[in-house]
């Protein structure tokens, strides 16, 4: 690891010199601006128009002069219901485009239930990290919105959901028809209930 760190600084280093004399912090990104910007710039020219607005400081501080709390109260909400429906969507199959959130919503669950079997670090440490996404780029989607964002953690999920599928199908051959039947209508009416609440979500 320590090979590694010094093997970044000296390749990086010559940027991080340029970012703290040109803007005074030596991890400088224009993008960080955008946190605080209610809509990506219009033009050929974005990322200068962000730099004619003022440093990332001078920025900060004017969004949060010109926006209330229930503002931002409201933009991290609805941001975060966005994320979630993106996230959800990108576990199901490409090809069916928005509809794939059905798809999505069953992986979910298998996921879940695979995980009520792991140990309280994973389960912690995986809800800590999609939390944190939500969050972070539900904020993010007035900038930009995309399932690229959380897709680090669709591999592991989509792993979790196979073993809580292989889990369902042990259990299945226990159950009879009827209990079968049940199962899944109670099943189909819950994804169609969050399907219809998001549709027809404001």
């Amino acid at each position: 690891m320590l090979v590694i760190c010094a093997g970044w600084v000296v390749v990086a280093h010559p940027l991080l010199i340029r970012n703290i004399k040109v803007y005074g912090e030596p991890l400088y990104s224009a993008n960080q601006t955008f946190f605080y910007m209610d809509s990506f710039p219009s033009g050929a020219d974005p990322f200068g128009q962000v730099a004619a607005l003022g440093t990332p400081e001078e920025i900060r501080a004017d969004y949060l002069a010109t926006h209330s709390l229930a503002d931002m109260t409201n933009r991290g909400a609805t941001g975060m219901g966005w994320q979630s429906f993106i996230f959800i969507r990108s576990l199901g199959p490409t090809p069916l485009d928005d509809s794939r959130v059905l798809f999505g919503i069953i992986f979910l669950l298998l996921a879940s239930l695979s995980l009520l079997h792991e140990s309280t670090a994973i389960k912690t440490t995986l809800a800590i990290w999609i939390a944190l996404s939500l969050l972070l780029f539900g904020w993010y989607i007035p900038i930009a919105a995309g399932q690229r964002f959380m897709a680090p953690l669709l591999p592991l999920l989509l792993a979790y959901a196979g073993v809580g599928m292989w889990r369902v199908m042990s259990y299945a051959q226990q159950w009879s028809r009827t209990t079968i039947v049940l199962v899944f209508g109670v099943i189909w009416n819950a994804i169609w209930l969050v399907w219809t609440t998001i549709a027809i979500w404001p």
